[in-house]
């Protein structure tokens, strides 16, 4: 009998592939351009106008944004939502069960700690501007770990020559 290998183990390489992508693509200023001109829902559109009844706003949005950037969770958060809005726990851990758990501790954290009115903000920023970054690179804004492609293995920097000698001497 084949050793079971869990679908982290199988698949945990490609998350980090693809968050690495993202993490390249998308760019802080390009993501609120890209969110505040999004399209979204009412209870979203007025999420976005709630933010005065948060104290030190601007400072606990600007350190969460940070945390998304260092820990590469744009990925994941775009994975755990749907239209912007952040799945209910069961869909997220179906969704997130082959995630590699360098990316799902932070995650987590970022559940448990970060306040719900800028969390609500980062996940419809991140998740349009994620999908919107796929389309750009790919032409499809849908990614699954199961449909996915490996990395391409690095090149060596040296090759065979191309253009063979002849000996025409003879």
């Amino acid at each position: 009998m084949p050793p079971y290998i869990s679908k982290q183990e199988k698949y945990g390489q490609l998350w980090l592939d693809e968050a690495q992508l993202c993490a390249e693509g998308v760019m802080c200023d390009e993501i609120m351009q890209v969110a505040a001109s999004a399209e979204l829902s009412d209870d979203l559109e007025d999420l976005w106008d709630d933010f005065d009844d948060i104290e030190n706003y601007d400072e606990k949005f600007d350190y969460w944004l940070d945390y998304i950037y260092e820990h590469s969770l744009m990925l994941v958060i775009e994975q755990a939502s749907y239209q912007g809005v952040l799945l209910d726990r069961d869909m997220r851990s179906l969704r997130l069960e082959s995630c590699h758990p360098d990316l799902l501790t932070p995650f987590n954290m970022l559940l448990r700690h970060c306040p719900k009115l800028i969390l609500a903000q980062l996940v419809a920023a991140f998740s349009i501007a994620v999908r919107v970054e796929r389309v750009r690179m790919t032409g499809n804004p849908d990614w699954s770990p199961l449909k996915a492609k490996p990395a391409p293995e690095p090149t060596a920097f040296f090759r065979p020559p191309l253009i063979k000698c002849r000996d025409y001497g003879r």
